[in-house]
């Protein structure tokens, strides 16, 4: 068309764009003098019913946040639609001059998941859904661009992994709208795309290792963005309500069904009758086995499972991540979780471990990850509410009893300003210690009401490791110190206290140096699994000469040192020393 020229009774003022389904003008209508936006689709073809018929179907709906359609011409071999004229610009433009607010942004985001539902419940996926067809009239963002990708392929950085490598068909599938909307949320929080420009490859790769620049976003919103671009459509928002749900709540709702639970307890039952064999190796079989066979699956995955064990996340991660190398398709989303969880990644371990309890719903230990995820971001009527329904499921679980008691105590001191008394019948060691720390008088307290060191420093999270702790003692004896009184202690308790001498609730007593803290670490003693806690202390814990970042196993003679003052502790008393 010709800047000047009249054509179906609309005279071409200027051309507003070009894109890959043609060119875009503004134009008047003759008679009444309104504005409109001309579409002129590219190419010669005689038919294009498909794209016609879906844009008439949106039309009919009549919403707020489309772009209005009044009708369509031929002009020649090609379509024209005559569309509503939207004068204030994109939302790429809007994001690219930073004009607006993050709490803006993420209302119109909302406002489109709303709008998308509406027409995913029509049967229509928009599948091209990115900052540039959302336009701007009045302050209202709405969609353009209706029917055009189906023909035109889409743009790659808003399809998800399957639209891009072509594993599946997703035109019909309005899970491809959820990834690429969450990809405008990401865009419109961050300022930029962080797929545009990068090969398939690459951004296969990102999905993969989570590998998002959105570390200075608020926790809520990175774990919104993770669940709307998930990898997988089924771990994604599953519905556009869904999506526009958590960004009004600023919170993933996270629903257990029964049936999900029977489905797996089966899936269980089957795997458990093909694979009845167990995996006890050695460290030395281990390092054996990683140095004979570098690139077997098997060996990679059980070594970092070692390690992760034992609390070694970098050397875990190292030896899961070559596992994806060799099978980028490994289920491991677990193992990840908990590296990103001890790493303090909170929203990425929330991101895989919620992955992984899609496909394994009876996994406890993933439940019990995501429920500390949830404790250490302070989520605690997420974790209420979970650790509630698991334990309908699962009634006699102690792990889990104990851990909801653990968040109760907590809930009710934020609230109240007071434990209440509901869990004094509970006589679990690890209800018993974190119910004292409650209960501690305010002359000998261990923690600080303003200031560190906090309340929930000094408390602890029960892992499943720990679930024969209430009916299997352990002997831990003391085989060497600089302090002549413990020589030849021995403990049997299942949860050995450290701290500053004076202090009536600790076991091991050290000095009363104000380097020690008044509650300086603990011991957690059961049998096989022996583990020092540092619980936040002024100066540290070392274990063989190694400081401690949050916790160690303790694997045969170790040597524990605060400050200048050390014990030489055996965790096995039929050990010979």
């Amino acid at each position: 068309m010709i800047i000047g020229q009249t054509i179906n009774n609309y005279k071409i003022l200027k051309l507003l764009g070009n894109g890959g389904f043609g060119q875009v003008f503004l134009a008047e209508e003759n008679i009444t003098g309104e504005l409109r936006a001309i579409k002129k689709l590219i190419g010669s073809e005689n038919s294009q019913d498909d794209i016609i018929h879906e844009i008439r179907q949106v039309s009919k709906l009549k919403l707020a946040h489309t772009v209005m359609y009044f009708h369509h011409f031929w002009e020649g071999d090609s379509l024209h639609f005559v569309m509503e004229y939207c004068a204030e610009g994109t939302l790429h433009d809007k994001i690219r001059a930073k004009s607006q607010d993050p709490d803006q942004l993420l209302l119109w985001v909302k406002q489109l998941a709303l709008t998308l539902q509406e027409i995913h419940d029509k049967g229509i996926v928009h599948k091209d859904i990115k900052p540039v067809n959302i336009l701007f009239s009045d302050q209202i963002p709405k969609i353009s661009d209706f029917g055009m990708a189906n023909r035109y392929g889409g743009t790659r950085s808003y399809l998800s992994p399957q639209a891009l490598v072509g594993m599946r068909s997703t035109n019909e599938d309005p899970r491809e709208d959820v990834y690429a909307l969450g990809v405008v949320l990401l865009e419109s929080l961050l300022g930029w795309n962080p797929f545009y420009d990068k090969s398939v490859e690459e951004i296969i790769r990102m999905h993969r290792d989570l590998s998002y620049p959105i570390e200075g976003l608020p926790l809520w919103q990175q774990s919104i963005v993770l669940k709307a671009i998930s990898r997988h459509p089924e771990t994604r928002f599953q519905t556009m309500r869904d999506f526009a749900e958590a960004l009004a709540s600023k919170e993933i709702p996270f629903a257990i069904r029964k049936e999900v639970f029977d489905a797996g307890i089966i899936s269980d039952k089957i795997k458990n009758l093909i694979r009845r064999r167990s995996w006890l190796k050695a460290l030395s079989l281990v390092e054996f086995g990683v140095e004979k066979y570098p690139d077997n699956l098997q060996i990679l995955e059980v070594a970092g499972n070692f390690y992760l064990d034992r609390g070694k996340v970098s050397e875990a991660n190292l030896w899961f991540e070559k596992a994806l190398r060799v099978n980028p398709r490994l289920n491991i989303q677990r193992q990840l979780g908990e590296i990103h969880l001890e790493q303090g990644n909170y929203a990425k371990a929330i991101s895989f471990l919620s992955d992984h309890i899609q496909r394994n719903p009876t996994d406890l230990e993933a439940h019990n990850l995501l429920l500390k995820c949830f404790y250490l971001t302070n989520r605690l009527e997420a974790a209420i509410k979970l650790s509630g329904e698991l334990l309908r499921v699962f009634p006699k679980d102690k792990c889990l009893s104990c851990n909801i008691a653990l968040f109760y105590m907590l809930n009710d001191y934020n609230i109240e300003g007071k434990m209440l008394d509901r869990w004094g019948f509970d006589q679990s060691v690890f209800v018993k210690y974190n119910r004292s720390l409650f209960l501690e008088p305010e002359s000998v307290r261990s923690y600080g009401v303003k200031g560190r060191p906090v309340l929930k420093s000094k408390l602890l999270f029960m892992d499943r490791k720990f679930l024969d702790i209430d009916h299997k003692k352990s002997t831990l004896s003391i085989v060497d110190s600089n302090f002549s009184c413990l020589k030849g202690k021995t403990f049997t308790d299942s949860i050995i206290k450290i701290g500053r001498d004076g202090f009536y609730f600790n076991d091991i007593l050290i000095s009363s140096s104000t380097i020690v803290s008044r509650r300086h670490a603990v011991i957690i003693n059961q049998p096989n699994e022996i583990w020092l806690y540092d619980l936040d202390s002024f100066s540290g814990v070392k274990v063989n000469d190694k400081k401690v970042y949050g916790k160690v196993q303790l694997i045969g003679l170790s040597k524990i040192q605060v400050g200048n003052h050390w014990v030489l502790v055996n965790p096995d008393e039929r050990r010979i020393v």
